[in-house]
């Protein structure tokens, strides 16, 4: 069995200094990795990326839907960094990062496959824009520390105000219209990975809002999913790459019990039996249209009435608004104990780099057999993941939905 010590020490936590929003290594001469250009970033003369695992206590990483309020939310990462010289005092002039320290650089967190034949395979946990730093100096002789906060690029769009969307017109897939608006804050091109949709869009109203708003808006209206992923691209997954994802046959299997189904073991999982996600009446209505309203009457009677609305959406015709309502309630009329979370101490056991891979609309069975002998099973989809990692523990928790 692997060590703890051989296991942590696959750990990245990098900080590119540099300027941006992309993130890559720098690019370093005649080096059999970062001489990659795929790999190494040809930067600036100051470009500066360092790697701060070896000073590492401790990592928190969440991200992920809000499985209440249906959306994505920023992901966050909040990292403990020893600082027994200073380096991280930006008033200190022999540190090796004097000047740069300042908000917005870039960090990331991955792992280092050092079982692989190529020393460069990296899986990334997280990668996003530091926040803030606070410093703590300890007066009892403990080491001072510097604990970094850093969000994925959701909160730069979230501050960056658009009015006109360049190149907007009536007819623009909602994959189109994202592309734009992406474009029009500068994101670069290679770090879209948008899927191309079939729902179209009214011209772009021009008014004044945030990007991530507009981009939500496009979003809702295709029933799809815009994400910032572990690698930091912005990723949008039109309807019918959603609806097409979902395949027991290919779901990793995570059980309590070995012998009654075989697979992954967990430590922890988290029930709900509530009506929190049931939605039995919706009504969408797109700008300059009539509200188009979808109801199930068993789902009703049974729950009474629990409404879903949306309005201002950007589809160009009324049947598809109410194609949208059909389809969110008909997938939300039921209502069944849910698995709403499952934690595995990664740590502690082997099979801990078969599950870094795991990402947003991964398919999962889980298993859980009762202290009294009954049975939970579930055919579910990964929609959050969080680490908390020291020096002694890896917890990895995965959220998941119904597909």
């Amino acid at each position: 069995m692997t060590s703890t010590a051989e296991k942590l020490a696959g750990l990245q936590v990098l900080i590119d200094f540099d300027e941006g929003l992309e993130f890559r290594t720098p690019f370093i001469l005649n080096d059999l990795g970062y001489g990659q250009l795929n790999i190494g970033k040809l930067g600036s003369v100051t470009s500066l990326t360092l790697d701060y695992a070896s000073r590492t206590t401790g990592i928190s990483i969440r991200r992920g839907r809000d499985v209440l309020q249906d959306d994505y939310n920023a992901g966050s990462a909040t990292v403990r960094i020893l600082d027994p010289d200073g380096q991280f005092n930006p008033q200190n002039i022999d540190s090796p990062i004097f000047g740069y320290v300042t908000t917005n650089k870039k960090l990331r967190i991955a792992h280092l496959d050092t079982s692989s034949s190529n020393p460069y395979v990296t899986t990334s946990l997280f990668t996003g824009y530091i926040s803030d730093y606070k410093y703590t100096f300890p007066t009892n002789q403990e080491t001072s520390y510097v604990t970094i906060t850093a969000y994925d690029a959701f909160k730069i769009l979230n501050t960056a105000a658009i009015t006109t969307v360049t190149g907007a017109a009536a007819g623009d897939t909602t994959s189109e219209r994202i592309t734009q608006i992406l474009n029009e804050v500068d994101v670069p091109a290679s770090m879209q990975l948008i899927e191309p949709s079939t729902v179209t869009c009214q011209a772009d109203n021009g008014s004044s809002r945030s990007a991530l708003t507009a981009i939500r808006f496009a979003e809702i209206t295709e029933n799809g999913a815009f994400y910032i992923d572990y690698a930091g691209d912005f990723r949008f997954r039109d309807r019918q790459t959603i609806y097409d994802s979902y395949d027991p046959s290919l779901a990793i299997v995570f059980t309590n019990d070995q012998a009654l189904a075989a697979g992954y073991p967990y430590q922890n999982i988290k029930f709900a039996f509530d009506d929190k996600r049931l939605y039995n009446q919706g009504t969408i209505t797109r700008a300059g249209g009539t509200a188009q309203t979808y109801s199930d009457a068993a789902s009703i009677a049974e729950y009474f009435t629990k409404s879903y609305t949306q309005s201002n959406l950007l589809m160009q015709t009324d049947a598809e608004a109410l194609l949208l309502a059909e389809g969110y309630i008909e997938a939300r009329k039921d209502n069944d104990i849910r698995i709403d979370a499952i934690t595995i101490d990664i740590l502690g056991s082997d099979i801990w780099l078969d599950l870094l891979s795991i990402e947003y609309f991964t398919n999962l069975y889980i298993v859980n057999v009762t202290p009294q002998g009954s049975l939970i099973e579930k055919y579910l989809q990964t929609q959050g993941i969080s680490h908390e990692i020291t020096p002694s523990s890896w917890n990895l928790t995965f959220t998941t939905l119904e597909p």
